[in-house]
């Protein structure tokens, strides 16, 4: 990708080509992908208060492979090393909430969303997207909040990322600017993020928390502490070497994160905890490179 600057009469030549592109992930004409049958169906399940256990484990026995992923998730250090030894031992450990949760971020780790001019990009903001759901699940715990909920907008937080990428690499010819990214995925990724939880029938406190995640108080009044922990979450990210490439989902806010841990009632002391807490557990599936 090139660096031309965003408002240089070249830019703005670039900007009116690729308009459409954005105005069609605005207006929610474009197509999400389309999940696993599999997936979909633990979501449409998960969503209902009455499932039953039978139910998710004959929804994830057709999918062989996704079960064994969802089984060694489960023993695995990032959710606790739970002793399961079956399907049914990790649905009744984890629960339902968990179990719709690692089932979507074992898909969204594989090519739910596909580039190849942008594959680099993709990787690392799948990598953020993991990163920021286990630290907004490690804060929302901290502050009290319900932590799988928290999980999941951080997962699906910067999926509008991914959506444009995949369209402007179907589209175009030549990889457009830096500087062009930065600025269109800045003004549009969260419209886009919110309309992909929509058309997946994902819930409403799920779909307002995308769209604000980065203006908290925008959020409903019983979503702004979930806003809050993801925002504090995507700093947080930051901070750890967990971010988004060239920043293209914003510069963190201090002044909005200031107010997230203030509305969260967390002291710097504890922040200090969490970040100790959520390096571990980022650690664990984000290779970083630290200066030596």
């Amino acid at each position: 990708m090139s660096g031309a600057s965003a408002h240089s009469p070249a830019a703005t030549e670039e900007a009116d080509k690729l308009a459409p592109v954005l105005d069609e992930v605005g207006s929610g004409s474009f197509e999400p992908p389309r999940l696993p049958d599999t997936v979909r169906r633990v979501l449409e399940l998960t969503n209902r208060e009455d499932v039953r256990l039978r139910e998710l484990h004959e929804a994830l026995e057709t999918d062989s492979m996704l079960a064994a992923r969802l089984i060694k998730a489960a023993r695995s250090p990032v959710y606790g090393r739970l002793d399961v030894r079956s399907l049914r031992d990790a649905l009744v450990r984890l629960g339902n909430g968990s179990v719709r949760n690692l089932v979507l971020e074992i898909t969204l780790d594989g090519p739910v969303f596909k580039s190849r001019r942008f594959g680099a990009e993709v990787a690392q903001v799948q990598l953020h997207n993991r990163a920021v759901a286990h630290l907004a699940r490690i804060i929302a715990r901290a502050a009290k909040v319900p932590s799988e909920p928290a999980f999941l907008c951080g997962l699906l937080h910067d999926l509008g990322i991914l959506a444009i990428l995949q369209i402007l690499d179907e589209r175009l010819q030549t990889s457009p600017s830096v500087a062009w990214l930065q600025e269109a995925l800045r003004t549009h990724h969260a419209e886009g993020s919110r309309r992909i939880a929509q058309a997946w029938g994902l819930s409403e406190t799920v779909v307002d928390v995308l769209a604000s995640h980065h203006h908290v108080d925008l959020a409903d009044d019983k979503n702004r502490p979930v806003a809050a922990c993801l925002n504090l979450a995507e700093a947080i990210a930051e901070r750890l070497q967990a971010g988004v490439p060239y920043q293209l989902d914003g510069v963190p806010d201090s002044a909005q994160n200031d107010a997230s841990m203030l509305s969260l009632e967390l002291s710097l002391d504890r922040i200090g905890d969490i970040v100790r807490e959520g390096d571990k557990v980022v650690g664990l599936f984000v290779r970083r490179s630290r200066p030596s």
